[in-house]
């Protein structure tokens, strides 16, 4: 190993250790050590070394995610080449997220700590694979929550936080959101429960292994089999979109995720939890009078603020759904489904307005009973409140 001989250097070059970050700080001291666990191994003292170790506590701290992300490809480098093994502890997701999860050790310590090898879980090679492109390209907080809920899309992961409020808010004690109970809201970006909550417990009964000790919740859509009706387009004519035409009899659904429920369900640490009616906007709105606030907030993102369409979403927001049967209610809520998946609105951009809408809403408001159950189990707390 060459290293420079800076006696003859230019001080100017140069500047004092205070000068530095801490972070910055930390780099130095680190390399430091790595070199000289390399020039024992290159001196020739009469005898072999068979193991070099350099553990290292939460590198990341005071240090930019770059540079994290540069020292851990340094060390990773220089181990391999010199036969050293290096063990992190950290809290970063940019660390976690940038080796596989072949070589992360999940610990908890809710009663006494228990340290599992996420190699062990029974990952497939291909979830394996999965997962880690997944945690690299979101730096996801999945493996340091205390519990997670996992949700299928950008809109679910908005809503879920203010709905938990007001599924925790009869717990009392000052603990009504997730992050009292040290849970986080995951977003999968689809249906791919297999894959992830192969962590947390055996999915299919073909890959057994060790269990990460936290617990692990599922929101899924049904997504029955689809029908079209027609309805009024606001332009002067109609249009065809899907609906479910017999609401109270809560048809099995396509989503290949809930055949995955049986297996999940009986584990110790994961729950999958389904949707009775359509998807996640949907079976919100046939709950109780949730879609007069739904309504409301349609309204006003509406491109148009004095057309036909707010003029209609406002009309229907003075109605009492809760009187309605779920039938009459589904024609309503497929139509609001329809305004929210065009291009006028999205789902991400309502999901938005709505969790700001629940966070002031004042007047009573149905959670449905599977994302409800999912919170509570999540937080432990199955049991309804005294």
């Amino acid at each position: 190993m060459y290293f420079p001989n800076l006696s003859q250097a230019d001080a100017t070059q140069f500047r004092s250790l205070e000068e530095n970050s801490l972070g910055y700080n930390n780099l130095l001291y680190i390399a430091s050590i790595l070199a000289e666990l390399i020039l024992e191994a290159e001196e020739d003292r009469g005898e072999e070394t068979y193991l070099r170790l350099l553990l290292i506590e939460e590198p990341e701290a005071h240090l930019h995610p770059q540079l994290q992300l540069r020292l851990l490809r340094h060390l990773k480098t220089v181990a391999e080449a010199r036969g050293i093994q290096v063990i992190i502890t950290t809290h970063s997701t940019v660390i976690s997220a940038a080796v596989s999860v072949d070589h992360i050790i999940h610990i908890s310590s809710d009663d006494k700590p228990v340290a599992v090898p996420l190699r062990n879980t029974g990952l497939p090679d291909q979830s394996r694979r999965f997962v880690d492109r997944w945690l690299d390209a979101t730096k996801s907080n999945l493996l340091f929550s205390k519990g997670a809920i996992l949700v299928e899309g950008i809109a679910e992961a908005i809503v879920v936080p203010e709905l938990a409020r007001i599924v925790l808010r009869p717990y009392g004690k000052g603990r009504d959101c997730l992050d009292d109970y040290g849970l986080s809201v995951i977003n999968l970006g689809g249906i791919y429960f297999k894959h992830f909550m192969q962590l947390f417990c055996d999915v299919n009964g073909e890959q057994p292994g060790a269990d990460v000790p936290v617990r692990c919740a599922g929101l899924t859509d049904n997504d029955p089999p689809k029908s079209l009706k027609s309805i009024d387009d606001g332009k002067g004519g109609t249009k065809a979109i899907p609906f479910l035409p017999h609401a109270d009899e809560h048809p099995v659904g396509n989503n290949p995720a809930l055949s995955l429920q049986g297996p999940i369900n009986q584990s110790q640490f994961g729950r999958l939890f389904a949707g009775m009616y359509k998807t996640f906007e949907y079976d919100i709105a046939m709950e109780g009078d949730n879609l007069r606030t739904m309504l409301t907030v349609a309204a006003g993102l509406w491109p148009v603020p004095d057309g036909l369409v707010v003029k209609g979403l406002e009309k229907n927001a003075k109605l009492h759904f809760a009187a309605m049967t779920s039938a009459e209610r589904a024609d309503y809520a497929g139509a609001l489904l329809d305004r929210l998946d065009s291009d006028e609105i999205g789902k991400g951009f309502y999901a938005q307005s709505f969790a700001d809408a629940l966070e002031v809403l004042e007047t009573d408001f149905v959670v449905p009973e599977y994302i409800r159950l999912a919170i509570l189990w999540a937080c432990g707390l199955e049991e309804r409140p005294a």
